[in-house]
């Protein structure tokens, strides 16, 4: 955009003239190189000039809104930029993070290594003007899961060892069982007996998390059936084979 303005004399005078811009729009220079908004010329002859303006009606928009993941995980945000309602380039877009300044760039891949609530932040500069678009990121803490290492089956009456392994634990883990009410432990090594015959589901929990492993209780194993051995007692009768003797 331009305006051009002329002085027409014939004497000399002095003429002081101010570029105004319009909204959405900065002043770039005059057409005679002159970089300030405000000139001040005198003339003895005609002064042709014209005023140059820049389109400052730059915009950011985001891909992404207010989200929430998990630490550890990662989160890419892409930005578009318009200027004067036309696309423009992206990769001069700034990126920060709580005002600490990330890298410059069309899009940032944000993965945090701690718990909290973080402003990430899209900025960039066109002909003059600064426009900026954010958006929060909350991050929770990684997600607990369970897993039990132990037996399907064992006999009754006999003592075995179940493992929780649990990762993103938080606080203690607990131990129940649904046929045996009466029973329960904390940590994650316990020892579980049961005297009946039945199946019986064990669960870990942690966290709001659990598993479940279902142990088949059978019948108590037998003692081994003795067999005596012969008594060297008794009467022995001689053998005599057929055919021989007198």
């Amino acid at each position: 955009e331009s305006l051009t303005f002329g002085l027409y004399s014939s004497e000399k005078q002095t003429v002081t003239i101010t570029a105004v811009a319009a909204d959405g729009y900065t002043f770039y220079k005059w057409s005679d190189g002159l970089t300030t908004a405000t000139r001040v010329d005198s003339a003895t002859k005609d002064i042709s000039v014209t005023a140059m303006f820049n389109d400052a009606r730059v915009q950011i928009t985001l891909d992404q809104g207010e989200s929430t993941i998990k630490q550890g995980e990662s989160l890419t945000i892409n930005a578009s930029v318009t200027l004067g309602g036309k696309s423009y380039d992206n990769s001069g877009v700034q990126w920060s993070v709580n005002d600490d300044m990330m890298q410059n760039g069309a899009s940032y891949t944000f993965t945090p290594n701690a718990t909290g609530d973080y402003r990430i932040k899209a900025g960039l500069e066109v002909n003059g003007t600064y426009t900026s678009q954010e958006l929060m990121v909350h991050v929770q803490a990684p997600a607990t899961t369970v897993s039990i290492t132990g037996v399907s089956s064992m006999p009754a009456g006999s003592t075995t060892t179940l493992q929780a392994n649990v990762s993103n634990p938080s606080g203690d883990t607990t131990w129940t069982c649904a046929q045996k009410p009466q029973w329960s432990a904390t940590g994650d090594n316990v020892q579980f007996s049961a005297d009946t015959v039945g199946s019986y589901t064990v669960r870990a929990a942690n966290n709001g998390q659990y598993a479940e492993l279902v142990i088949n209780v059978t019948e108590p194993l037998s003692d081994p059936t003795v067999t005596p051995e012969p008594s060297d007692s008794g009467d022995q009768f001689p053998f005599f084979p057929f055919g021989g003797g007198n």
